[in-house]
C-alpha cells in the first residue's frame, strides 16, 4: 500500500509517530555536543629529540639524518618536514589520508628503537607525539598581581592551574610566563684555587648532599617499617654547610669556597598582559567533550578563583567557544528568517492559511526530527553541520510543496472526497519527488571519496543535508496528506487578499505563457541567446579570485617583530614597549593583548578586539592600518596579521599564519641563501604581497672554542673538566635539584665574578690535571668567531630555504599565478629548485578534487534519473538545467565580490542536485500528458511547462529566499557559509528562470515522433 493512503487512513496513528520522532529530535539535540569545527585527526606524527647543548648543523648530522633514514621507510608516509635547531631535532611525518595512526605510531617506535644505537651517547630518547585539532586551547587566561615573579607563576601553576584541571571535561592547563625559582652556588675562583679544589668536587658533595637512599623494608613486631636515608638538604640554609671535602681534621665547608643564593632561572621569555608583567594559563578539553560546556565550567570557576585570590586580576584573552556560540547562533538566526520568508512565499502562492500550515509545518517537524539520525551517526553541532541544514531548510518544503499543489489542483475541480484527493495527490507526485530527492542526496555521494581536510570538513554537511532531505521526504507523503484530510479548502478563495494575489500571480502566468510562446517560436534565437549568457558568464569566472577558504572576522590581530639574531632581550623588549604604547594609540577596538619577548629576537604581540558588532573596522583593516601606522627603529620588522579563515586552517598550516610559501630546495646554504635574496626582491614587486620573511638559515654569529686535544692529553687534562668550568663561567650548569613543599627548584653551579661571560675572563680560566697541577685555559683552547645557521630545515630528506609572505586586497589564487610565472622564468641549476606550497599548493589541490567530484555529481544525476525513468532521453532533457545553473553561479559570487573557494565550488556541486528538480516535475508531467491524452512532444512539453509554472516558481523561490540571510554572511561564522549560499542562489535562479523556457523547447527536439512539426502536427 502507498504510504501516503496508508498515512490517510490512520492519521492519529501518524501523527503519534511524528511526535516521537519530535520528541527524540529535541532530546538528541539537547546531548549534542557543541564545537567550531568537527572532530579530526590530522594524519600527521612527530618525533622530537632533544640534544642538549648541539649546534643546528651537528643535531642535524647526528640526529636528524638518520632518524630521517630510519623512518622514511614506513608505508603511508607522504611527507617528512624536519627542523634543526640548537639541541633539538623535530621531525614531523605525515601521511596520506585515511591512515591508521595507531598502526603508524608502532611502526615509529620500533624503527626508533633501532636507530637508537646509530645516535651519539647522552642523547634524550626520542619523543613521539600526535597532533589533534582537539588539543588546541579552549581558552586562554591572562592573570596579573603585583607579586613576585616565582610566585605568580606558582600560584597560577599550583593553585589556579590545579583547580581548573578538576572540572570536568578539562584535559590539561597549561602556563607561560612568569619565573621559576633556582638556587645558584656562586664558587669563587681564588677560594677554590687556594684551597686546591676542582668543580667537579663541588658538584659530587652538592649532589651527595641531596640523594635519598632507599633499603627496602625493615620488621619490627608485628609492623613493616621502610628504611631510607633521606636527603640533609631541607632548604636554602642547609647548603653552606655542605662538606665538600675532608682532610683530617680539617673540614671544608660549602660556605668557605662559595656563596648561596636564591634567585631565578635565567629568563627566555617576557610576557606581559595588557603591558603589565603575567602570566598565560592555557585550558585543553578532554578529547569529544562539550567545547561550549566546559569553557563555561571554567568561566563558573574563574569567579570562585577572582574571590580566592583578590589580588590577581583575571582577563580572557581568547575564547573559541564563544565565537562558536556567536556562530552558531547567526547561523540558527539565519535559518529562522529564511525557514520566515520560505513561509511568506507560500502563502503568497498558496493564498490560503490551512495550506501554508500544511507545507510549512515540515520545516521545524524536519529539522528537529533530523537531530535523531545526526545524534546516533556520532557528530557534533557545529558549523558545518548546522550550515548543512541552514542549506537544507528551503529544500525541505520542496517536497511538501509539490504534493500539496498537486492536491489543491485535484480540489479545482468538483465533486471531490478530502482523504481521496489527499491520498491521490501525494500518490501521483511520489515518483517525482522520490526522483527529485534521491537525485539532490546523491550528489553528496562523491564528498565521501574526497581525500584531505576538505573531504573531513563537508562530510559532515553531506550527512546532515541528507537526512534533512530523507526526513522532509517523509514528512511530505506523511504528513501533509494527513494535514489536508480536515477543512473544506477547495482552491476557490473568496477573502480580499486571497483574490489581489490571485490577481497578481494570473498576470504573471498570463506573462510567462507569452514569453514562452514567443521563445519557442523563435527557438534558435533563444538558445543562441543562453549560449551568449553562458559564454560570458566562463569570462567572468576567469576574472574571479580565488582563495582557499573564505576569510573570517576572528576579532583577533597578530603583530609580530623582529630584530637581528643576537639582540640582546632587554633591547627587542625596549622596541615591543613602545609598540605597544602605540597600539593603545592606534586601536580604539582593543579590548586585550598580550605579549610575548624571546631571546630568538623574536616578539609578538596578540590584540583582541572587541566583536564585530561593536566596532567599525574589521580585523584585516585593523591590521592594513596598523601595517602603515607602526613606526619603530631601523632594522627592526614588524608584520602584522589578522587572525582570518578557519583557525583550524591556520593550525594545520607548516607556515605559522602566512599563506604563501615559497620553498627553495637544494644543498648548499650559501647557494638557497643566494637564491633566496633574488626571489625575495622579486616578490616584493608583486602587488598584494605583505610581510615577506625569511624563514630558514639566517646565519647567527657564534663563538666557537677549539679544544688542544693533544695537549689536554699531554697535561692530563679532561676534556669534560674544561667544558664543566666554561659552563660554570658561563650561566652556571644545574647540578641537582632542591624540593621543598611541594616545589622543585634547580640547583646551578656558577663562577662568581663581573666577568662572567666575558672571553677574557674564560681565558683566565683554571683546570686541575690529573697530576694536581692549574692550567690556565687559554693554553688549552683557541677562541674564534663564526657564523652558524639558526635552524635547518628539511623536506624529504633535503634541506630548503623558505621564503613566507601574506596577502593584502588581492586574491591568494591571483598572487599564487604571478608567482608561478615568477619561479619559472628562474635559470637553476638541477640541483635546486623553487615551488610555491602551502595555502596557495593546497587549494590547487582541493580545486582539482572538487572538480572532480562535481563531474562525478553530474554524472550519478544522471545515471538516477536514467535508471529511474528506464530511458536516456528524459535524463538528457533534464540535464540541460546543470549548465544554466553555472551562468546564474558566476555572476552572483562576481556581483557579491565573493572569490572561487571551497565553500562556492561545494555549492556548486550541489547545484547540479538541486535545479534538476524543476526539471523533473516539467518532464516528468508532459510524459503523462503524452501517455495520457496523446499529445505532441511540442505540446506536452508547453503544457506541462504552464502548469508546472507555480510549483517551480514555489519551490525555486522557497530555497532562494530561505538561504537569503546566510548569504548575507552577517554576524560571527557565517562569513564561511555565504559563498555557498550564494553560488547556490545565483545558480537556482538563472537555471529556474530559462529552463522554464528552455526544456519545452529540448522536450520537442528530444521525444517528437518522426516529422512532428513545430506546431505538434505529424
Amino acid at each position: 500500500m502507498n504510504p501516503s493512503s496508508l498515512a490517510v487512513q490512520r492519521p492519529i496513528g501518524t501523527i503519534m509517530v511524528i511526535m516521537v520522532a519530535v520528541f527524540f529530535g529535541l532530546l538528541s539535540l539537547s546531548r549534542l555536543p557543541i564545537d567550531l569545527m568537527p572532530d579530526m585527526t590530522y594524519p600527521t606524527l612527530s618525533v622530537v629529540t632533544t640534544y642538549d647543548n648541539a649546534s643546528p648543523e651537528e643535531v642535524e648530522r647526528l640526529v636528524t639524518i638518520p632518524l630521517e633514514r630510519a623512518l622514511g621507510i614506513i608505508s603511508g608516509i607522504e611527507t617528512i618536514n624536519s627542523t634543526s635547531s640548537r639541541g633539538t631535532s623535530v621531525i614531523r611525518l605525515s601521511f596520506t589520508w585515511g591512515t591508521d595512526l595507531d598502526v603508524a605510531a608502532n611502526d615509529i617506535r620500533d624503527r626508533l628503537d633501532r636507530a637508537m644505537r646509530t645516535l651519539p651517547e647522552g642523547i634524550d630518547r626520542p619523543q613521539l607525539r600526535k597532533f589533534d585539532v582537539s588539543a588546541a586551547p579552549i581558552l586562554i587566561l591572562g592573570a596579573t598581581a603585583n607579586l613576585d615573579p616565582a610566585t605568580l607563576r606558582h600560584i597560577a601553576e599550583e593553585e589556579i592551574g590545579s583547580r581548573l584541571e578538576r572540572i570536568a571535561g578539562v584535559a590539561g592547563i597549561e602556563v607561560w610566563g612568569g619565573r621559576e625559582r633556582q638556587i645558584t652556588i656562586r664558587v669563587n675562583p681564588v677560594a677554590l684555587e687556594s684551597y686546591s679544589l676542582t668543580l667537579q668536587q663541588v658538584q659530587r658533595a652538592v649532589e651527595e648532599a641531596n640523594r635519598d637512599y632507599s633499603f627496602g623494608e625493615i620488621q619490627r613486631g608485628d609492623f613493616e617499617y621502610q628504611l631510607r636515608y633521606p636527603s640533609r638538604l631541607q632548604g636554602l640554609e642547609d647548603f653552606p654547610d655542605i662538606i665538600v671535602e675532608r682532610r683530617n681534621d680539617n673540614i671544608i665547608r660549602l660556605h668557605q669556597i662559595a656563596t648561596i643564593e636564591e634567585g631565578h632561572v635565567r629568563q627566555e621569555r617576557i610576557t606581559r598582559i595588557n603591558g603589565e608583567p603575567g602570566v598565560r594559563i592555557a585550558v585543553r578539553k578532554q578529547d569529544g567533550s562539550n567545547t561550549v560546556e566546559v569553557a563555561e565550567r571554567v568561566k563558573r570557576e574563574m569567579l570562585h578563583i577572582e574571590r580566592a585570590f583578590p589580588q590577581f586580576r583575571m582577563i580572557t584573552l581568547s575564547d573559541t567557544s564563544t565565537y562558536i556560540q556567536r556562530a552558531i547562533a547567526n547561523i540558527s538566526y539565519s535559518m529562522l528568517y529564511g525557514g520566515s520568508l520560505a513561509v511568506i512565499v507560500l502563502l503568497f502562492f498558496l493564498r490560503d492559511i490551512r495550506s501554508t500550515v500544511a507545507v510549512a509545518t515540515a520545516i521545524p517537524v524536519s529539522v528537529v526530527a533530523t537531530f535523531v539520525p545526526v545524534y546516533f551517526s556520532g557528530l557534533s553541532l557545529n558549523i558545518m553541520t548546522l550550515g548543512g541544514l541552514a542549506l537544507g531548510i528551503g529544500m525541505m518544503v520542496d517536497n511538501s510543496i509539490v504534493v500539496q499543489e498537486n492536491i489543491n489542483f485535484l480540489r479545482r475541480t468538483p465533486p471531490w472526497d478530502t482523504r481521496q484527493t489527499a491520498s491521490l495527490g501525494a500518490r501521483q507526485v511520489t515518483p517525482a519527488i522520490i526522483a527529485s530527492t534521491l537525485t539532490t542526496m546523491v550528489i553528496f555521494l562523491p564528498l565521501f571519496f574526497t581525500e584531505g581536510i576538505s573531504g573531513l570538513m563537508f562530510r559532515q554537511m553531506a550527512y546532515v543535508v541528507a537526512f534533512a532531505l530523507l526526513c522532509s521526504l517523509i514528512m511530505a507523503l506523511l504528513l501533509v496528506p494527513v494535514l489536508n484530510c480536515g477543512g473544506n479548502t477547495r482552491g476557490a478563495h473568496t477573502s480580499r487578499w486571497s483574490s489581489a494575489l490571485l490577481r497578481i500571480f494570473n498576470r504573471m502566468q498570463n506573462a510567462y505563457e507569452r514569453v514562452l510562446h514567443f521563445s519557442v517560436q523563435r527557438r534558435f534565437g533563444t538558445f543562441a541567446m543562453v549560449a551568449l549568457l553562458f559564454i560570458l558568464s566562463l569570462n567572468v569566472a576567469t576574472r574571479l579570485g580565488s582563495e582557499f577558504m573564505p576569510a573570517a572576522d576572528e576579532s583577533s590581530v597578530r603583530i609580530f617583530v623582529e630584530m637581528p639574531l643576537g639582540t640582546r632581550m632587554n633591547v627587542l623588549d625596549e622596541q615591543v614597549r613602545s609598540l605597544e604604547e602605540q597600539l593603545r594609540q592606534l586601536t580604539p577596538e582593543l579590548r586585550a593583548y598580550d605579549t610575548r619577548v624571546s631571546r630568538n629576537g623574536r616578539a609578538e604581540v596578540r590584540l583582541s578586539l572587541l566583536p564585530p558588532s561593536q566596532r567599525q573596522r574589521s580585523s584585516e583593516q585593523i591590521a592594513s592600518d596598523l601595517r602603515r601606522q607602526i613606526k619603530l627603529s631601523p632594522g627592526t620588522i614588524v608584520r602584522t596579521r589578522a587572525e582570518q579563515g578557519l583557525f583550524i586552517m591556520r593550525m594545520l598550516s607548516s607556515t605559522d599564519d602566512d599563506r604563501l610559501e615559497v620553498v627553495i630546495r637544494g644543498h648548499n646554504i650559501a647557494e638557497l641563501e643566494r637564491w633566496g635574496d633574488i626571489i625575495e626582491a622579486e616578490l616584493a614587486t608583486i602587488p598584494g604581497i605583505t610581510d615577506v620573511r625569511r624563514g630558514q638559515f639566517a646565519s647567527s654569529v657564534e663563538t666557537h672554542l677549539r679544544v688542544n686535544h693533544d695537549l689536554t692529553s699531554r697535561m692530563g687534562v679532561q676534556v669534560e673538566d674544561v667544558m664543566r668550568a666554561i659552563r660554570a663561567s658561563m650561566d652556571g650548569y644545574q647540578v641537582s635539584l632542591l624540593r621543598k613543599d611541594g616545589r622543585e627548584s634547580p640547583v646551578y653551579l656558577a663562577i662568581e665574578g663581573e666577568g662572567r661571560g666575558d672571553l677574557d675572563a674564560i681565558g683566565n680560566l683554571r683546570v686541575r690535571s690529573e697530576s694536581g697541577q692549574t692550567v690556565v685555559l687559554r693554553q688549552l683552547v683557541s677562541i674564534e668567531s663564526a657564523d652558524g645557521p639558526r635552524e635547518i630545515n628539511r623536506r624529504n630528506q633535503q634541506r630548503f630555504l623558505s621564503l613566507s609572505a601574506n596577502n593584502e586586497g588581492r586574491d591568494i589564487g591571483s598572487i599564487g599565478r604571478d608567482i608561478e610565472e615568477l619561479l619559472i622564468g628562474l635559470e637553476m641549476s638541477a640541483e635546486y629548485s623553487a615551488t610555491l606550497e602551502s595555502d596557495f599548493q593546497e587549494q590547487q589541490k582541493a580545486f582539482r578534487e572538487l572538480i572532480i567530484m562535481i563531474s562525478l555529481a553530474v554524472l550519478l544525476v544522471f545515471m538516477i534519473l536514467a535508471a529511474l525513468y528506464e530511458s536516456v532521453k528524459a535524463p538528457l532533457i533534464v540535464m540541460v538545467s546543470v549548465p544554466m545553473a553555472f551562468i546564474g553561479a558566476i555572476m552572483a559570487l562576481w556581483i557579491s565580490g565573493s572569490t572561487i573557494n571551497m565553500q562556492s565550488l561545494i555549492g556548486m556541486m550541489m547545484l547540479a542536485g538541486i535545479v534538476v528538480n524543476n526539471a523533473i516535475l516539467i518532464v516528468d508531467y508532459a510524459i503523462r500528458l503524452q501517455a495520457r491524452d496523446g499529445l505532441s512532444a511540442l505540446q506536452a512539453g508547453i503544457e506541462s511547462a504552464k502548469r508546472r509554472f507555480r510549483p517551480v516558481l514555489m519551490t525555486s523561490l522557497t530555497t532562494m529566499l530561505a538561504l537569503m540571510p546566510l548569504a548575507l554572511g552577517i554576524g560571527e561564522g557565517s562569513e564561511a557559509q555565504a559563498p555557498m549560499a550564494r553560488a547556490v542562489i545565483g545558480g537556482l535562479f538563472s537555471s529556474t528562470a530559462i529552463s522554464l523556457f528552455i526544456i519545452p523547447i529540448v522536450y520537442h527536439w528530444v521525444m517528437a515522433k518522426r516529422g512532428e512539426t513545430l506546431h505538434g502536427e505529424a
